[in-house]
């Protein structure tokens, strides 16, 4: 057995306890993973207290390879390579007790559990702890849009319908006065700046973040994400991105190859080109460190220009902190020929068949067990305390995708949250998953998934993680990167 993953699943007790398997024990030096475990698999001769029955774990995901097959849990976040031999024997494992050091590999690794543990109790556990884990989480998350103005005038967006206004100093400074009641000068604080295109509110962010350091004598510990749409990132904005703004994450877009993407943005005022200028700024981010995501949005008309713009940001593909996401527009503004032009949810699987292989082949995927999904011992940020959104208007919203009409606030920044109506809702989709969410062997990874599209589902969504959609070339991939060791290991 080639261990590729560790357990990683907390013991629910008195206190929370992480039992991590040893294997030195099994006969083998404790190094980092990869690791070969040689295990007799006919008898136990490993010391162990007596065990009780045990079943395999419902949340056990298995790809069959030639001449080795993928075993992954779920819920543990172990994963592991068998040869021919050992998939058998896991096949053939009936409910039975742990009678070989094989079979008690798999039990420390989560893939033998407890005939009478209720695991999908133990993942509700989990995503519940999180949801209501106040004040214990000593994070806050706040995302703020300082502006809901945008220089872009994308077809695709979900702002389109609503009526445009930027944040005034009124406003950000009770967003101040706000965060500073509330913060815990021991507390971390990420700050998520989203918009309409936030660096157009650049004045305003210094403005909140000026007014929260000289309160906090500039002792308190922040950080901040933005999502922009590159185009007005200037050399004194990457200056604040380094200084005052501490950003440590960075979300653009393309929205296909240069004519096309240019077309889509549609900037507001003289034209440029959009295209040419995102790849210089990618370029500006990569150097200074901040970790980079460029997000490629695709539809059924644009699909084919990915591998022009694949080889355009392979320059990038060797730095760490650079990565590329790739994604389906969703129908946000309802317009006629949808299902035309977008791709169905039913369609998602045929979708990333077709554009996942290509990361791979262009070199943004170098380790395959990087793509293999963690547990999320958490859930969707609207379902969590210690998360707000508060727009332009200085309202609290759950949800950035909720936060744009004040009908669907949750408080303001004079009074606080309130525990209305709008704030519950969310709370529902997270302590009443529905049996599609409760049999899926995905469960641990998404916790639910999307909590807004659940509420509000349509032809294009799911609140599925997109991952599950293309997991088994994630898990045949890891089969061909990895046979090489598990060979020598046998030799």
């Amino acid at each position: 057995m080639l261990v590729l993953r560790n357990q990683t699943i907390s013991v629910f007790d008195i206190s929370k306890k992480k039992n991590t398997v040893l294997f030195s024990k099994y006969g083998c030096e404790d190094r980092p993973l990869p690791l070969y475990v040689p295990t007799d698999r006919t008898r136990l001769s490993v010391l162990q207290p007596e065990l009780q029955k045990v079943k395999k774990s419902h949340f056990n995901y298995m790809f069959k390879g030639d001449p080795y097959s993928v075993l992954w849990n779920t819920a543990s976040d172990a994963c592991v390579l068998l040869d021919s031999e050992e998939a058998k024997l896991y096949e053939a494992f009936d409910d039975d007790s742990v009678c070989s050091d094989f079979s008690l590999l798999l039990y420390e690794l989560g893939m033998l559990v407890d005939f009478d543990l209720d695991e999908v109790f133990r993942i509700d556990l989990l995503r519940k702890r999180h949801a209501y884990s106040y004040p214990d989480n000593r994070q806050i998350d706040v995302e703020i849009l300082p502006t809901q103005n945008c220089n872009a005038r994308c077809f695709y967006c979900f702002e389109q319908k609503f009526t445009s206004i930027s944040m005034d100093d009124e406003t950000a400074d009770r967003v101040v006065q706000y965060l500073c009641s509330r913060i815990d000068p021991e507390q971390t604080v990420n700050f998520i700046w989203f918009g309409g295109e936030p660096l157009l509110g650049e004045r305003i962010i210094d403005r909140i973040l000026h007014g929260v350091n000289d309160f906090f004598h500039g002792k308190l510990n922040y950080t901040s994400s933005i999502t922009t749409n590159n185009s007005l990132l200037s050399p004194g904005t990457l200056e604040k991105f380094q200084g005052l703004w501490n950003v440590k994450d960075v979300l653009t877009t393309l929205d296909g190859f240069q004519q096309e993407h240019n077309i889509r943005k549609a900037y507001v005022g003289q034209p440029f080109d959009a295209y040419s200028r995102t790849l210089q700024n990618l370029e500006r981010l990569v150097r200074t460190g901040i970790k980079t995501t460029c997000r490629i949005n695709l539809d059924k008309e644009n699909i084919m220009q990915l591998d022009a713009i694949l080889k355009d940001l392979q320059q990038f593909s060797d730095h760490p902190n650079f990565g590329v996401q790739v994604t389906t527009l969703r129908n946000k503004t309802e317009t006629c020929g949808a299902r035309e032009k977008y791709y169905a949810a039913e369609e998602y699987p045929s979708f990333y068949s077709e554009v996942i292989p290509k990361l791979f082949h262009y070199g943004f995927v170098k380790d395959p067990l990087s793509q293999l999904p963690v547990r999320d011992s958490t859930n969707c940020l609207s379902c969590a305390l210690n998360k707000v959104v508060i727009n332009a208007n200085g309202k609290l919203f759950r949800c950035v995708q909720d936060s744009l009409a004040d009908d669907n606030s949750v408080g303001d920044c004079v009074n606080g949250i309130r525990s209305n109506w709008n704030y519950s809702k969310w709370y529902s989709e997270i302590d009443d998953l529905g049996s599609m969410c409760e049999n899926c062997v995905f469960l641990p990874n998404c916790q639910g998934g999307c909590k807004y599209y659940r509420l509000f589902p349509s032809f294009d969504t799911t609140p599925c993680f997109r991952k599950k959609f293309y997991i088994d070339y994630v898990l045949e991939q890891i089969v061909h990167y990895y046979s090489e060791r598990f060979d020598k290991c046998l030799t």
